[in-house]
C-alpha cells in the first residue's frame, strides 16, 4: 500500500461527544434517508434501528449529572444493557453501517477533517460495543430464546385447537443448562389460548421423558394433554412441527448469511478508510483477493469520451495494463451497464474471445460493475486463475455492495486530479507515458526512443511533476483517468 504523508488526527471521547451533540440533527436526518433506502431491512427493522439510534445519541450526549460523570466506556455499557433484549449482531452491524454512511454524507457536504477523525473514532467505538454486547450476551444466554418469538407464536396458535393442556419447549438441548420455556392453556375472550407460564422455572428429573416429543430445530417440543392423541392427530402435529423446524433452519441460515455479509463489508470499509487516493487501487484489489478469497482481482477503467476500457491494476500489471480497447459492440458490457449488477460467467468460452481467455488463463469469472450514482467508472473482475468455481446469489449481492463502495471511493478522491484536465504534455512525454503504461522499464524505453536512461528518468520525473504523481504506477493510473492514454 502507498505510504501516506497525511495523517488524520485522533479525537478524544469528549471531542466525539461534543461532535455528536453538535451534528446530531443532521446525522439523524442522513440516517433516516439511508434506512429507507436499505433493501436488506424490513420496515420493522428500520424502526428498531431508528429507536436504537435515537437512544444512542441521547446516551452519549445526555446532559444529566450522572451521565456527565460516567466514563465513555460506562455509557456504552449502559446503552447495551438497556437494549439487550432487542439487540442482535445483525442489528448492531446495520446500525453501524447506517451511522457510518451518515458520517460520510456529512463529510461530503462539509469537507471538515474532524469528520474523518469522527469516522475513525466511530469504528473504534463500535468495536467496543461489539465486545460489550458479546460479553453481556454470553451472560444472559441462558435466559434468551434461540428459537425466534414469531415461530413460537406460530406453534402455540396452531396447537391451541388440539386437546393440549401444557407445552414445553426445550432449546439448545446440547448445552449444560438448556433453555426451557412453557405455556399453559387459558381462556381469553371465550377462546382458548396458550399463554407463557411465567412461574415455571424448573422441571423434575425425567418429567419431559414421559411426554410426546417432536424435534424442533436445535431442540424439542413436548406436549401434555388431559386426553390421549389419535395416530392421525400425532401425525398432523408432527408434520406441522417439521415444517416449522425447516423454516427455522432456513431463517437461521439467512441470518448467518446476512451477518457474514455485514462483517465482510465492515472489514472492507476499514480497508477503504485506510486509503487516501486512486493510487491505492492496487492495494484495494489485493485486499479484495484476501477478503473475498479469490486468486485474482483486477480493476478496469471505463473511458466514456472514447468509449474504451483499460486495465489499471491487478496481478501481472504489464499484462493487465496492456489489455485495452473499444467497448462497442459488446454484449457483456451492455448487460452490466444496464443492470448495474455483477455477472457470473461459468464458461467464458461462450462470451469471451479465445485470445483473452488464453492471455489471462480464464475459467469461471465474475464481473462487478463499479458505479457512482449513474456514472460508470469501470468494473472489477474476480477469478481463480484457471479454476472453475460456483457462486451463490448472496455472494453476488455482497460483490454488488463492494462495487458501489469502490465507486464511491474513486469518485470521492477523483477531485485530487480534476485540476489536471488542462494539462499539456509534449510529444516525447506522451511517448514515455504510453511506454510506461505498456510496462516498459527505463532501459527499454530508451532503446525504443533512442534516448539514454538518464534522459528517460528526467522525462518520468517531469511526468510525475505535471500529473502530481508520487510514483510510476500513479502516473499511469492518472493518465488513464484523464484520458491521456487510450
Amino acid at each position: 500500500m502507498t505510504q501516506h504523508a497525511h495523517f488524520i488526527p485522533e479525537i478524544s471521547n469528549e471531542d466525539f461527544k461534543r461532535f455528536i451533540r453538535t451534528h446530531k440533527q443532521q446525522l439523524q436526518g442522513n440516517m433516516n434517508i439511508h434506512l429507507q433506502l436499505d433493501s436488506l431491512l424490513t420496515n420493522y427493522e428500520q424502526e428498531v434501528i431508528g429507536i436504537l439510534a435515537n437512544s444512542f445519541f441521547e446516551t452519549i450526549t445526555g446532559s444529566d449529572q450522572l451521565k456527565t460523570k460516567l466514563a465513555f466506556h460506562q455509557l456504552l455499557s449502559i446503552w447495551i444493557q438497556r437494549h439487550i433484549s432487542v439487540l442482535s449482531v445483525k442489528r448492531l452491524h446495520a446500525f453501524y453501517f447506517i451511522l457510518e454512511k451518515a458520517f460520510v454524507n456529512l463529510y461530503d457536504e462539509k469537507k471538515d477533517e474532524q469528520l474523518l477523525s469522527g469516522i475513525l473514532f466511530l469504528s473504534s467505538t463500535f468495536s467496543k460495543l461489539f465486545q460489550i454486547y458479546a460479553s453481556a450476551n454470553n451472560r444472559s444466554r441462558d435466559r434468551r430464546d434461540l428459537i425466534p418469538h414469531d415461530f413460537q407464536i406460530l406453534i402455540t396458535s396452531y396447537l391451541a385447537s388440539y386437546p393440549i393442556d401444557e407445552l414445553y419447549l426445550l432449546q439448545n438441548q446440547q448445552a449444560v443448562s438448556p433453555i426451557v420455556s412453557s405455556w399453559k392453556r387459558s381462556e381469553v375472550d371465550g377462546n382458548l389460548h396458550f399463554i407463557p407460564d411465567a412461574f415455571q422455572t424448573s422441571l423434575s428429573p425425567g418429567f419431559l421423558d414421559q411426554l410426546p416429543c417432536f424435534p424442533l430445530a436445535d431442540g424439542a417440543l413436548y406436549i401434555k394433554g388431559s386426553l390421549g392423541f389419535t395416530i392421525q392427530e400425532q401425525s398432523s402435529i408432527a408434520n406441522y412441527i417439521s415444517q416449522i423446524s425447516n423454516l427455522i433452519t432456513k431463517y437461521d441460515r439467512q441470518e448467518k448469511a446476512i451477518t457474514k455479509k455485514l462483517l465482510t463489508l465492515d472489514r472492507f470499509n476499514t480497508i477503504l478508510l485506510d486509503c487516501v487516493g486512486v493510487d491505492d487501487l492496487a492495494y484495494i484489489m489485493k485486499q479484495c483477493e484476501e477478503l473475498l478469497h479469490y486468486n485474482r482481482c483486477v480493476f478496469y477503467a471505463y473511458i466514456p469520451w472514447s468509449k474504451e476500457f483499460k486495465g489499471i491494476v491487478g496481478s501481472e500489471l504489464s499484462k493487465v495494463q496492456g489489455f485495452k480497447g473499444p467497448l462497442y459492440p459488446n454484449q457483456l458490457f451492455d448487460q452490466i451497464r444496464i443492470t448495474k449488477k455483477p455477472m457470473f460467467i461459468k464458461d467464458p468460452a461462450l462470451s469471451i474471445n479465445k485470445e483473452t481467455i488464453e492471455l489471462f488463463e480464464l475459467s469461471s469469472l465474475i464481473i462487478v460493475p463499479v458505479y457512482y450514482e449513474h456514472e460508470m467508472l469501470g468494473w472489477i473482475t474476480l477469478d481463480q486463475i484457471g479454476k472453475e468455481f460456483e457462486v451463490a446469489k448472496d455472494e453476488l449481492e455482497l460483490l454488488e455492495e463492494i462495487g458501489k463502495r469502490i465507486g464511491h471511493f474513486i469518485q470521492k478522491h477523483e477531485g485530487q486530479v480534476h485540476p489536471l484536465y488542462g494539462i499539456q504534455l509534449t510529444e516525447r512525454e506522451l511517448n514515455i507515458l504510453t511506454l510506461l503504461a505498456e510496462g516498459y522499464d527505463n532501459r527499454q524505453m530508451g532503446e525504443n526512443l533512442h534516448l539514454s536512461e538518464h534522459t528517460v528518468r528526467d522525462y518520468v520525473s517531469s511526468l510525475m511533476g505535471k500529473l502530481k504523481a508520487r510514483n510510476r504506477t500513479q502516473v499511469v493510473s492518472t493518465g488513464f483517468r484523464l484520458g491521456l492514454l487510450k
